[in-house]
């Protein structure tokens, strides 16, 4: 299939994953890279390999050279270039965030379901083949019914350039609670079901943080830690503490208690883009297995992404439904949304169905 990329900056996810992403694709060719002016497509289409670069999405859209799109820039316009690619009946794979807030996300995953294109939401975790199999083993029984959960991930605050401090503000969707909260939520739904409800607390710390450049600074306006207690519908309840404040960080840790044996996973870093372990073990404490990305050397934030695309890609050309879609991606907007409530309200609230 040619895709179409939106979005080359060298420090953004398009050119840091996407790209390489099909380019190590056996079934998928960057035919095109799309930016905002036509210089900065060129530079970046000759740069990468890509056959074509376009300035702006419609003259891609126009060209009839792509086959399929995905959109790797600031989630603010995420829903505007997705709406594009729907008008054109053109599949669309859209970065989580999906959007800045779960009625963009919703009338997005709405009008692709109303015109009948496939859409894909980033949310590359799902495919770590760590998780895969701890999945297999979760649905198999091995550790026999999952009792409860605890999940942790303890960064430092990430590097933000004067020219991008979108990523400074949490009005951009960015932050803990959008980011590190939201792929670790879903990586808990793909492994145990979805979330009934939530009580949470959310911390904004207001730090001051340096522009990589070094030359000015600037204060963070992000949830940059996040801490709920979660009840899933199949009974399993557990706790997540997620954070953007460490000085020493901890890194990914997931536990996964069962009345037949518990299963421990750990990353370095954010576990859907970094080497991640597995050990299933025993009623006993007996270590059943142990697994771990293809290779411990796989630190590349591509690697899950081309697995990811290429699914997606073969569930367009055989016909077949495909998650996390754009309806996948809503839902995780709305439990964003009851975490947020609860930490207002002080209470439990549910997650909404979209």
């Amino acid at each position: 299939m040619r895709v179409g990329v939106v979005g080359a900056d060298p420090r953004g996810f398009g050119a840091r994953a996407h790209i390489p992403a099909i380019q190590e694709s056996s079934i998928l060719t960057l035919q095109a890279i799309c930016t905002n002016h036509d210089e900065t497509a060129k530079v970046a289409a000759e740069k990468h390999g890509a056959r074509h670069w376009y300035a702006g999405i419609e003259s891609m859209l126009d060209s009839g050279e792509v086959d399929l799109v995905t959109i790797a820039v600031r989630p603010a316009l995420h829903s505007t270039l997705a709406l594009a690619a729907i008008s054109y009946d053109i599949p669309v794979y859209c970065e989580w965030p999906l959007a800045l807030n779960s009625p963009e996300a919703q009338h997005m995953a709405r009008t692709a379901a109303t015109n009948g294109t496939p859409t894909a939401t980033g949310l590359q975790g799902r495919f770590s083949p760590t998780i895969r199999r701890v999945k297999d083993s979760l649905d198999s029984g091995e550790i026999g019914t999952p009792l409860s959960f605890s999940a942790s991930l303890v960064q430092p605050p990430f590097q933000v350039d004067s020219d991008r401090e979108w990523l400074t503000r949490s009005s951009e969707a960015s932050g803990a609670l959008f980011v590190a909260s939201a792929h670790l939520t879903d990586m808990l739904q793909f492994l145990l079901g979805n979330m009934d409800s939530v009580v949470a607390v959310v911390g904004e710390s207001l730090m001051e943080g340096t522009h990589g450049d070094g030359q000015s600074k600037f204060r963070w306006a992000t949830q940059d830690t996040v801490q709920y207690l979660a009840k899933f519908e199949a009974g399993v309840s557990g706790t997540v503490n997620v954070t953007n404040t460490a000085r020493r960080p901890a890194g990914f840790s997931l536990q996964i208690l069962g009345d037949a044996g518990q299963v421990d996973m750990t990353a370095p870093e954010y576990p859907q883009i970094t080497p991640l372990t597995a050990v299933i073990s025993d009623r006993s404490g007996q270590v059943r297995s142990e697994v771990q990305n293809e290779t411990s050397a796989d630190p590349s934030p591509s690697a899950n992404v081309k697995r990811a695309l290429e699914s997606f890609a073969n569930s367009v050309l055989d016909g077949q439904d495909f998650e996390p879609d754009f309806a996948t991606g809503t839902r995780l907007h709305h439990i964003l949304d009851a975490i947020a409530e609860s930490d207002r309200s002080e209470k439990w609230v549910e997650v909404t169905q979209p």
